[in-house]
């Protein structure tokens, strides 16, 4: 049976009740607001690197590159055909492949930057002019056969030193930088063209097999390259 009187009165001011109901609009808005701010800060630290390992053809300066994408860890610079002062590559250690979406916690990584620059002078071009004059000691009997050159501003404290193959004017060079809250590494560049350089970090352990390392990832990177070189004048300008 339904009631034959009305609801008495709340006694609630209906501005009040309008008020309470833009609060909770607000609050609603904050909430989504702060929902899609931690979504965004979600995307921003999402790891860029794909597993795709399609090639993608890409041009360092004038010269062209087809690299699979899954080793290029940087999205600007997995597009086709786009143009690149410097093009910085992901390698794994032995296999030298790239990103597989597996746990790579214990797998040791390379850093590859391929540099177009006529400019730069690299470690071999800089052995006897720098590093030999500014050493502080040098022995014949580095590690692994290598001589070395101790460039630490502490004497003896090894934490910066240059390695070298002795005997070759093109021969294998290094520095090697230990940090005092970090791990040791080496640093390698060689020129390939005479605008056109590679360097690559390395975990300072690797130095036993710089050989083999050495011949490994430059073969690695010779595969990739196209041989056509690309007329410096047609060149659209290098990100």
């Amino acid at each position: 049976m339904l009631p034959s009187t009305l609801p008495r009165p709340t006694g609630c001011n209906p501005l009040h009740f309008a008020a309470m109901t833009g609060l909770l609009a607000l609050l609603s808005v904050a909430y989504v607001a702060n929902l899609a701010a931690g979504w965004v800060e979600a995307a921003a630290h999402a790891d860029p690197r794909v597993t795709d390992p399609h090639p993608v053809p890409v041009l360092v300066g004038r010269h062209g590159f087809s690299i699979p994408a899954n080793m290029i860890p940087s999205a600007d610079q997995r597009v086709a055909g786009s143009h690149h002062g410097r093009l910085s590559l992901d390698l794994s250690w032995p296999a030298l492949s790239g990103y597989t979406g597996e746990a790579t916690g214990a797998t040791p990584w390379i850093t590859v930057d391929l540099i177009a620059s006529s400019q730069v002078a690299t470690l071999g071009e800089r052995l006897d002019s720098v590093y030999r004059r500014l050493a502080a000691t040098h022995d014949p009997r580095g590690p692994a056969g290598l001589a070395l050159l101790d460039m630490s501003q502490k004497i003896g404290a090894g934490d910066d030193v240059i390695v070298f193959e002795t005997g070759r004017a093109d021969g294998f060079i290094a520095r090697c930088l230990t940090p005092a809250d970090g791990s040791a590494r080496c640093f390698r560049d060689i020129r390939l063209a005479p605008d056109l350089v590679v360097s690559y970090w390395f975990q300072r352990s690797s130095l036993a097999s710089w050989g083999r390392m050495d011949r490994r990832i430059l073969d690695r990177i010779d595969g990739f390259r196209v041989r056509a070189a690309v007329p410096a004048d047609s060149l659209a300008p290098a990100r």
